[in-house]
This record gives C-alpha cells, sequence and structure tokens, in this order.
C-alpha cells in the first residue's frame, strides 16, 4: 500500500458510547484503522468487540482494529490522531497528561468532550501539534460494557483551537470520512 492509500491511524481513549459510535463510523471507512483505550469495559470489548445496535445505521458489532487496556500500551505507535472522548472535569484539574504516551510531533488531538473552554491544557502541553475541539449531537448510551445504543442523531462540529489553516486542514479531514459514513460534520 503507498502512502496514498495508507490507512490513518487515531487512537481512541475514551470508549464509552459517543466514542465507539465516533470510531465505529471511522474504521467502517476502510480509511482509518482504531486503537480503542477500554479499560472498565476491556474484558467485554476484548471478547466480544462492541454490540452497536443503531436506528440510524442498524445493528453491527464493531472491533476496532486493536483493543488496549491502557494508554501506555499505545507508547512506539505513531498516531495520526489522538481522539479524546473522555468526561471532561476541569474543574478538577488538568487531564492532559493521559495522551502523553501516545502523542508524537505529527498527531492531531480532537477532543470530543463535554464542557466549555477544556482545549487550554491540552494546547499548553502540546505546543507544536494541531489541536481541535469538538461539539457533538448524538443519542447513545452503554447500558452494559460493550454494549452500546444509538439513536439517529451523530452530527459534530470542529474547530481548531487556536483557528489556524494548517490545524483546520487536518480537521477536514476526519470530517470528510465522518460525513461519507452518515456522520453530519462540519469545520
Amino acid at each position: 500500500m503507498d502512502s496514498a492509500q495508507r490507512r490513518l491511524k487515531v487512537l481512541l481513549v475514551g470508549t464509552g458510547a459517543l466514542g465507539s459510535v465516533y470510531a465505529w463510523r471511522l474504521q467502517a471507512s476502510g480509511k482509518v484503522e482504531i486503537t480503542a483505550v477500554c479499560r472498565s469495559n476491556y474484558a467485554a470489548v476484548q471478547q466480544n468487540g462492541f454490540l452497536i445496535q443503531s436506528a440510524a445505521f442498524g445493528t453491527h458489532t464493531y472491533r476496532p482494529t486493536k483493543i488496549i487496556s491502557s494508554i501506555s500500551n499505545a507508547a512506539g505507535e505513531i498516531y495520526d490522531y489522538v481522539i479524546v472522548c473522555t468526561k471532561a472535569l476541569p474543574n478538577l484539574g488538568d487531564n492532559s497528561d493521559i495522551i502523553a504516551p501516545a502523542v508524537s510531533p505529527s498527531t492531531t488531538i480532537v477532543l470530543i468532550q463535554n464542557g466549555v473552554g477544556i482545549e487550554e491544557p491540552f494546547a499548553s502541553r502540546y505546543p507544536q501539534n494541531p489541536l481541535g475541539s469538538a461539539v457533538a449531537y448524538i443519542d447513545a448510551s452503554q447500558p452494559e460494557q460493550g454494549i452500546i445504543n444509538h439513536g439517529h442523531l451523530s452530527a459534530m462540529t470542529l474547530g481548531a483551537y487556536p483557528p489556524h489553516s494548517e490545524h483546520s486542514a487536518r480537521l477536514t479531514v476526519l470530517s470528510e470520512i465522518w460525513n461519507q459514513q452518515g456522520i453530519p460534520c462540519t469545520v
């Protein structure tokens, strides 16, 4: 496979309902390899994958390209994107360090987290890396480990932080894939 056909390598940090649905649609494109960091749901996902029951896309078993139990297991790989879908709790502290083992100089960091003003700790810790933040509109839940219920809604708006055209270009790559896979996404 030449470099024009190389699949993008994405590390997903946060495999709850939101992260799992968005990662599934990226990998379904055939253009992306997903390494999923599963913590509490690791055993269930390692054994069975994610059973995604989606009103929008049907029922599917989704198996990420690779499933790992901690970010330290991601060290040594070069990821094009690290997508962070964990809960943002800025009032409790800075959690930007959790992705450090997986960030290389060429990694784009994408935050799909709750909250406003969550970008600054990541921008400060990784000043040379493109950084994007998302507003996600999704109706999804994980009632049991590895079981995802998804309705019809899964739209997203991505923005560069701070706004730079080279950061937006990296986000546009993901946006185009999500759009092709039925996830309305704008940058």
